[in-house]
């Protein structure tokens, strides 16, 4: 008697049709396959495949596909599982049917005939992905949150999900929320649904507002040096959303497109510190200042002056040009009128930056004509003043000292005054003595006479004069002198021309040999 299959099951892996998928069509007995002479496989009504894995065929062929006896791989086109009792059968369709297919097993064997079917749905890759709410862009402020986006699509089998985000992190689910938004949260996200078929995507692009961060200059430095008349351009960045606005010291209006700070032949007056300030409607920032200094060739000296202090020195002074950067160094040249070289004197700034200059030229020739001139020079250049002129005093005569000179005066005056008192004195003299000579004498008697009583002698009462009294200036020796040259004169004197008597008789010779003179000294 016959034993009867009671039960034949099949399944289909995967549980799907799509074009150039392998189908493994999985036939299970509920008895050893060994009793089975023949299992079929069909596709909807066509035959797809058979398989034999009887005792008997595997016994006279069994050097014919023997790997396909046995356990089962996942390369074999069919097999038969003596273990498991299964018969498999994989199929590769060439397209994606519109409709379910329906998979059939039929098994013949020693017991009879059974049959089982699986139907199989065609997959369906996900065509659309949905968002729940179907926002694409959200705006937000720096801190503030996204809530829960939910991502859906309609696919067979069914689709897992993803979401990327804009630092390409991924997420294995099918919702998105953000708390505390930063600014790295900025960018674009994207939810991903897929299956083995395929997937679709979608995006949502996340704004976040923030103040301007990160403001700096181009050039990246604190200090730029510019040469007169040469452009200067400095470029403000900055990181910021929405985008940010632009304006620079000495700046009033505000613009987008004023990131870059120009100047145009740059002179002097534009040196200075600069900075940039950026803002948007979240907040703003400055940016750090930047030293902009325009260094120019020397200005030529105008205003010269030189003036003789001495005879050997000269004085010169100029003003300097103070704005010039970097600063001048200003060198003296100076000549004789007919020297062909100029001498050369360096000038040493001064500590406390006066606004005149000033150079004391020493060891020059006196009453001489010598030229002047001022050079300036830094490292762009060198210029050179008009010259100026100036003669050197004459030399001045020895020096005399007032004091000495007055002491000396007074000393003088005196040995003048002496001298004249002597000379007046010795001529006084002189006169004193030729008068006397040319009178007898009578002029200076009379004044030194005295009258005394008459004598009782006879002889001595002619006599009127009985004592003469002689004035002399000078020594008690000069009026000795004068005393005896007075009486030699009178002794040799005629008497009557000298003396007269009272009774106006003229003096014999014989009296007047008897008169004498007498002569007093003071």
């Amino acid at each position: 008697m016959q034993e009867h299959i009671v039960c034949v099951t099949l399944s289909a892996s995967p549980n799907y049709i799509s074009a150039s998928v392998d189908i493994k069509l999985i036939c299970n007995l509920d008895e050893s396959i060994e009793n089975v002479a023949n299992v079929t496989f069909r596709r909807n009504l066509d035959i797809i495949g058979s398989a034999k894995c009887s005792k008997l065929y595997r016994k006279y062929f069994h050097n014919y596909r023997r790997r396909n006896f046995g356990s089962c791989h996942f390369w074999d086109k069919f097999c038969c599982d003596y273990i498991n009792n299964t018969v498999t059968w994989t199929y590769t369709p060439y397209t994606t049917p519109i409709i379910d297919e329906t998979f059939y097993c039929e098994v013949n064997g020693d017991n009879g005939q059974d049959s089982n079917s699986t139907t199989v749905r065609p997959a369906d890759a996900p065509e659309t992905v949905v968002l729940s709410p179907s926002t694409e862009v959200y705006t937000r402020t720096e801190g503030g949150s996204i809530s829960s986006i939910t991502c859906s699509a309609d696919c067979y089998p069914v689709c897992n999900f993803t979401w990327t985000y804009p630092d390409n992190r991924t997420l294995p689910r099918s919702y998105f929320n953000e708390y505390s938004l930063k600014k790295t949260h900025d960018g674009e996200y994207t939810c991903r649904a897929f299956n083995e078929i395929g997937y679709k995507e979608k995006s949502i692009t996340v704004i976040v507002n923030y103040a301007p961060d990160n403001v700096h200059l181009s050039p990246n430095s604190t200090s730029l040096i510019v040469e007169e008349n040469k452009h200067v351009s400095i470029t403000c960045l900055a990181n910021c959303r929405p985008q940010c606005e632009y304006r620079w010291t000495g700046q009033t209006n505000w613009s987008s497109s004023n990131k870059q700070f120009l100047i145009r032949y740059v002179k002097r007056a534009n040196s200075g510190s600069y900075r940039c300030a950026a803002r948007n409607g979240v907040g703003y920032e400055y940016s750090s200042y930047v030293l902009v200094t325009v260094h120019s060739r020397p200005t030529k000296v105008k205003s010269v002056a030189a003036k003789s202090t001495g005879s050997t020195t000269v004085s010169v002074a100029w003003i300097p040009d103070l704005s010039v950067v970097p600063k001048s160094n200003f060198t003296l040249h100076y000549k004789t009128r007919n020297d062909i070289f100029f001498t050369n004197m360096p000038f040493k700034e001064y500590d406390d930056h006066l606004t005149i200059y000033l150079l004391h030229v020493k060891s020059l020739i006196p009453s001489t004509e010598y030229v002047f001139k001022i050079s300036s020079e830094n490292y762009l250049g060198r210029t050179e003043s008009k010259a100026v002129r100036c003669v050197t005093r004459a030399e001045p005569s020895a020096s005399i000292r007032t004091d000495l000179v007055g002491g000396i005066s007074l000393i003088s005056i005196a040995l003048l005054i002496i001298i004249i008192t002597l000379v007046l004195v010795q001529s006084f003299q002189l006169l004193t003595h030729r008068s006397d000579t040319s009178i007898g004498g009578s002029r200076c008697i009379s004044d030194g006479t005295t009258k005394t009583d008459r004598s009782t002698n006879i002889e001595e009462s002619l006599y009127e004069i009985t004592n003469l009294q002689l004035l002399n200036i000078g020594s008690s020796s000069e009026a000795s002198q004068s005393n005896n040259e007075t009486t030699q004169e009178l002794s040799e004197t005629p008497g009557d021309k000298l003396l007269r008597t009272s009774a106006g008789r003229n003096f014999t010779e014989k009296q007047h040999e008897h008169m004498r003179l007498t002569a007093t000294g003071n």
